[in-house]
């Protein structure tokens, strides 16, 4: 535990300007949105410096009230000591002496000043986890995106198959159109042979006209109906890759927008971390010099010298 001793023999700890509740600074940086970053930086800075300069204001006039009574009463018992006895006067001189060291050891910090830093740094950690708060929603919000996006691939990757089942029936069905044009080709084979060879069977030859006619009539409607549907699977495979482009373009536009916000706000979280290090240094190195300050003061019991240091405290 570091200690500052600003009075002799008298130990200042740090847990008395933080208290025993306060929550101690995560190691992580301290990431924060940039619509509150720039307020929540100033009203950080007006906290600290106004709770500091109070605090100094007030210790510095309490000092000065101090000195001026000490002075008022040593002139007032210096005329007094003139007309006493030489007895009188060192016996007042043990006493005085015997007293101060009771003065001296009284702490630099008092209460109210020891209420009014430990709101602040309340305050300030309240702030924090406030903005860690928005933080977790901004990132789940970022892994809601990531999985509405990977249902939209899994989506699409269904109607790949559906496409691809469909141009396989379309082949199978390309293929039974191949047989019954064969068929039909065999059939009009035999049907001219049966003509040369067989003239009296006129009426069967007819019949069997009719059924071939029938079977081209067949194969032209299957035709036709094979045409619609490839006409069908070309608008289909189109409609398919252009929604599939679109749905592609759109989904990237969604990530490099919430990829930039992020981006954004993690450089923001960045540059105020880097500055309350510098601010959380400086007042290390404010109170390193303090504590320098008062090690080095020769030990004296005159009140007047003691005012005089004390007095400059307020300009470190």
């Amino acid at each position: 535990m570091v200690k500052f001793h600003l009075y002799y023999n008298s130990p200042f700890l740090l847990e008395d300007l933080v208290g025993d509740n306060i929550t101690p600074w995560p190691p992580e940086s301290v990431l924060v949105t940039e619509k509150f970053a720039a307020q929540r930086a100033e009203r950080l800075k007006e906290i600290y410096y106004s709770s500091l300069r109070e605090v100094q204001a007030h210790e510095k006039k309490k000092r000065l009230e101090k000195f001026e009574k000490n002075v008022v009463r040593e002139y007032e018992e210096g005329t007094d000591m003139v007309s006493r006895p030489p007895s009188t006067r060192n016996a007042k001189k043990i006493t005085e002496s015997s007293s101060s060291p009771i003065q001296e050891d009284q702490p630099i910090w008092n209460a109210e000043e020891m209420y009014i830093l430990r709101e602040a740094m309340h305050q300030k950690d309240s702030e924090k986890q406030q903005l860690q708060i928005h933080l977790n929603n901004a990132q789940a919000a970022v892994e809601r995106l990531q999985s509405e996006r990977a249902q939209l691939e899994k989506n699409l990757s269904q109607k790949e198959r559906e496409l691809l089942r469909v141009q396989q029936e379309n082949e199978r069905r390309a293929l039974h159109v191949s047989l019954l044009q064969r068929e039909g080709l065999i059939k009009d084979k035999t049907v001219q042979a049966w003509l040369e060879e067989i003239q009296e069977k006129t009426t069967e030859v007819q019949n069997l006209t009719r059924e071939l006619q029938k079977a081209r009539s067949d194969i032209l409607d299957q035709s036709l109906q094979n045409k619609e549907l490839q006409d069908k699977l070309i608008k289909e495979r189109q409609m398919q890759e252009d929604m599939h482009q679109t749905i592609i373009e759109k989904i990237k536009v969604e990530h490099e927008v919430v990829i930039q916000k992020m981006q954004r706000e993690l450089e923001t979280a960045e540059a105020e971390l880097a500055t309350e290090k510098q601010m959380h240094a400086r007042n290390l190195n404010a109170l390193e010099l303090l504590r320098r300050h008062f090690a080095n003061l020769p030990p004296q019991n005159n009140e007047d010298v003691l005012a005089a240091n004390v007095g400059h405290i307020g300009y470190y």
